[in-house]
């Protein structure tokens, strides 16, 4: 066994958290934005605090990944309350649909 694997683990555990990003002014209408560039919400803003104010308790965190769009973009400035934290810019691939289509 080369010590790799599941059988044999090592060092501490890596947490991943998944936080998508808040509202926007689709949101209410059920609207999918798909690959639209639309902002948050004054709404959507509010609830990313929250959520940054909930893992504040927790450890720090170390990066976060976010996709080049607005909402998801601002939704990583809130959540980086450690100014040593990375914001990596990746893009995500089409889900279907067409931008601000109803979510069925």
């Amino acid at each position: 066994m080369t010590g790799l694997g599941w059988s044999d683990p090592q060092g501490a555990a890596t947490v991943t958290i998944l936080l998508r990003h808040g509202d926007t002014r689709l949101s209410p209408e059920h609207r999918f934005s798909g690959l639209s560039d639309v902002p948050l919400s004054a709404d959507g803003a509010r609830q990313v605090r929250a959520a940054a104010h909930r893992l504040a308790c927790g450890a720090p965190i170390d990066a976060i990944v976010t996709s080049p769009l607005r909402r998801a973009a601002a939704t990583a400035a809130i959540m980086r309350s450690d100014p040593m934290a990375m914001i990596r810019s990746t893009s995500r691939s089409a889900m279907g649909g067409s931008p601000s289509c109803p979510i069925a």
